[in-house]
């Protein structure tokens, strides 16, 4: 119990202490972090097929939802590249 206090005080303290001077302080709150692999996962997807941020996003989540994954598990798999970003495109679908 008191270990866990100490780890919540800690953790807190490392948190409000880091700071950020590249962005806004939202970009520090827990759920940021949580949401990060999402969004690099749209710039690979924006940048591969030159879509907008919002389409990359729409094309991840059809994909997850399609395959019966989480955002996040799909997000992780697109960076590790076991997933090809051609498969994520529009058309994709079509071609097979």
């Amino acid at each position: 119990m008191v270990s866990g206090e100490i780890g919540a005080v800690l953790q807190a303290q490392s948190q409000t202490g880091r700071g950020r001077s590249d962005g806004p302080g939202w970009l520090d709150a827990p759920a940021a972090a949580r949401r990060s692999t999402v969004w690099q996962a749209m710039g690979f997807v924006n940048s591969a097929l030159a879509v907008p941020s919002p389409d990359a996003l729409a094309l991840l989540r059809a994909r997850a939802y399609a395959e019966g994954t989480s955002l996040d598990e799909l997000a992780a798999r697109v960076l590790d590249r076991t997933v090809p970003l051609d498969d994520l495109a529009p058309d994709a679908d079509s071609s097979r």
